[in-house]
């Protein structure tokens, strides 16, 4: 007999919820009370679990698509007459899977959401990367020496920019942060940051950097040097948003403050991840 998966009430002013992620997929048996689906509105993001034991065999709403409260998400049909399982027996039987996972712990929080994502999707086993980092953090470099990928599959990482469309939690998130912007004072804080060791390798080779490069080595290549390899790490802060997208920048163009006669300006350093530190320098300059 089959049972209908219905988007349960989620508070007096909403109406609606997106599917956000299937945790079961068509002919997946389940138990009682498993979780689902994961829905989200512009307020809570909720896991709606199973109301009888059993198998989903019909998905009504795909992942990224609206649905409003009481709609039908799918179809539970009968397991194939397999035996009950003891919950007993699924707590053991979890308990030996999820013993191994304990072992990448450390790994996994190495990973910035970027490669993250980049890992599931090439479902890569991230303990045969080598991290070319001292802190041991794995890049897309790295991943890129890894895989020993052709030049067509390496362009799909180095597309110029990735748009992702938001959720509905996040749209409200950013309209709500860019109405206090207009409406709130803007607090900038300030870290202070050890440059002993960068002030030694400046002065050891400034003479011979003078002499290569035909220009001074100043501390603003450093900066960006450190600027590009954080928005590596962190996209997201290297993204902009359009309408209701996320547009991720793949590409590196880091803008300099300089003072001027005729008062600041901001050249802008194209492509800042491919320059050498004279390059940098010459720019800076020019």
């Amino acid at each position: 007999m089959s049972v209908e998966l219905i988007v349960p009430a989620l508070g007096e002013s909403i109406s609606e919820a997106t599917v956000s992620k299937w945790l079961k997929k068509i002919g997946e048996s389940f138990e009682v009370d498993e979780p689902l689906v994961e829905i989200e509105t512009d307020k809570i993001t909720v896991e709606v679990p199973a109301p009888s034991a059993g198998v989903i065999s019909e998905i009504k709403v795909q992942e990224g698509n609206e649905v409003n409260i009481g709609g039908v998400l799918a179809i539970i049909g009968e397991s194939n007459g397999s035996k009950s399982i003891k919950k007993n027996e699924i707590k053991e039987s979890k308990t030996i899977e999820e013993k191994p996972k304990h072992k990448d712990k450390n790994i996994e929080h190495k990973l910035s959401p970027s490669i993250k994502k980049i890992v599931e999707e090439k479902k890569l086993d991230i303990k045969k990367i080598k991290s070319s980092r001292d802190d041991g953090r794995i890049t897309k470099a790295d991943i890129l020496e890894y895989l020993e990928i052709d030049s067509s599959t390496k362009s799909s990482f180095n597309k110029i920019q990735e748009v992702v469309p938001m959720s509905k939690i996040r749209r409200t998130i950013a309209r709500r942060l860019k109405e206090a912007q207009n409406t709130a004072a803007i607090l900038t804080t300030f870290n202070e940051v050890d440059m002993s060791e960068i002030i030694k390798v400046r002065e050891a080779k400034k003479e011979s950097f003078m002499k290569t490069n035909e220009v001074k080595l100043g501390f603003m290549s450093f900066f960006v040097k450190a600027s590009v390899m954080a928005l590596k790490e962190f996209s997201a802060v290297n993204s902009e948003i359009k309408d209701d997208n996320i547009i991720y920048k793949n590409h590196y163009d880091i803008g300099i403050a300089v003072g001027t006669e005729k008062g600041l300006v901001v050249p802008v350093l194209k492509n800042a991840n491919k320059m050498s530190f004279g390059e940098i320098e010459k720019q800076i300059v020019e």
